[in-house]
């Protein structure tokens, strides 16, 4: 009796598919207790945008022409940088010269210990920038264009200037 052996190989069987389109978008903002968080990498800014139009784009949020933030029509009676009080007196300062590319999220919460109609805002920078003071340089030269450029620079901290993509 003969016992012959036949290795049988398959090949995989392949499918070729047409081209796919993934599409996804952030999260915009999501509340956290008291406390609404709005990511700013998930708006659409146009390039050099400053912080006054990402405060714009958080949902309820109104900006009045003297500064004044309204948030669902309730006051943000303090504006933070990274939880320190920096713009006390003029909010102008942050708004209008704060680059969006720099921030990382807009925090609206209800102020400890006050009345229930008033707000405090937090606005927390990106990790690499976070390391020392900003400054602003507007030039322009016979012509209708402006150029801004933005530098992280000296600080007690860092004590230095440190460059930066711009």
């Amino acid at each position: 009796m003969r016992h012959d052996t036949v290795l049988l190989r398959r090949r995989p069987k392949e499918t070729v598919l047409d081209e796919a389109t993934v599409k996804a978008t952030k999260v915009k903002f999501y509340v956290r207790g008291d406390t609404l968080v709005y990511n700013a990498d998930a708006g659409r800014l146009e390039e050099g945008s400053v912080l006054d139009a990402l405060i714009r784009q958080v949902p309820g949020a109104k900006l009045k022409d003297d500064g004044r933030i309204m948030v669902n029509g309730r006051l943000v009676e303090s504006l933070r940088l990274n939880g320190e009080e920096f713009f006390r007196k003029d909010r102008g300062i942050i708004l209008d010269n704060l680059p969006t590319y720099m921030v990382h999220k807009v925090q609206v919460y209800e102020k400890a210990g006050q009345t229930s109609e008033l707000l405090g805002g937090d606005v927390r920078l990106k990790k690499q920038y976070n390391i020392g003071w900003t400054m602003s340089s507007r030039r322009g030269a016979h012509t209708t264009a402006t150029w801004r450029g933005y530098s992280p620079c000296a600080s007690p901290r860092t004590r230095g200037c440190r460059s930066s993509p711009t």
